[in-house]
């Protein structure tokens, strides 16, 4: 079964990672390529769920689903998109405006970014993406043996924990690759919206909304404590 979830968590993290390249997006816009893969996997995962039998449902749910998901991305990008603005042009100092096509517009930077994506960083995504995935799955498992409650306590330790770490990493300094290695590979793959929205269906209503609330305020909090490391 691990097996699945590797194969499928690297698939699912170099999904994501072409779909954030490719829909790239400015740092006060929305970040849409997150926002698409979080509910595709998410309607996917109901389905895997219900569906399919246990080692498919490891390769679809836990691997793709949950790689191809991310919790701590969307809490990296949260309070980033909800900085402060920046500050205008100082008197007297002409503000240079970016036409369409020209050298640092938002296509022209997407295009860099593509092109500086090797085929062994694309390949060290995919292996990253797999042990995330495979790590996600144990140590989850291994919460909620040690406490067996109704509350999704393995994924909320997951969660928080892989946000933790990205905003550490995020504010590290370390280079583009490294950043797309255990970022976009290992971290993104670690945490899953995916599943933390199929746990909170079955919750009975008041826990799912506690499960929520909790898990989006303690990521917050967890993103900006690993950036206070820098």
């Amino acid at each position: 079964m691990l097996l699945a979830v590797f194969a499928g968590g690297a698939i699912g993290a170099v999904a994501r990672a072409e779909l954030a390249v490719a829909w790239a997006h400015a740092p006060a816009s929305w970040p849409w390529a997150t926002f698409a893969v979080n509910i595709t996997g998410a309607l996917l995962l109901g389905y895997v769920a219900t569906a399919l039998r246990e080692r498919q449902a490891a390769f679809w749910g836990a691997g793709v689903c949950g790689a191809l998901t991310t919790f701590s991305t969307m809490q990296l990008e949260a309070p980033a998109d909800a900085g402060p603005v920046a500050p205008g042009p100082r008197r007297g100092v002409r503000e240079r405006k970016h036409r369409p096509g020209t050298c640092g517009s938002p296509r022209r930077t997407a295009d860099r970014g593509r092109a500086s994506v090797s085929a062994a960083v694309v390949a060290g995504i995919a292996v990253l993406g797999g042990v995330g995935a495979v790590a996600r799955v144990l140590l989850a498992a291994g919460v909620a043996a040690r406490r067996p409650v109704v509350f999704p306590l393995g994924i909320l330790v997951v969660n928080i924990t892989g946000a933790f770490a990205l905003g550490a990493l995020a504010a590290s300094g370390a280079s583009g690759d490294l950043q797309r290695l255990l970022g976009t590979g290992f971290l993104g793959a670690y945490t899953t919206f995916s599943t933390w929205m199929v746990d909170s269906d079955r919750l009975p209503r008041r826990v799912a909304a506690a499960n929520l609330v909790v898990s989006i305020a303690l990521g917050v909090a967890a993103v900006y404590a690993g950036r206070s490391l820098a």
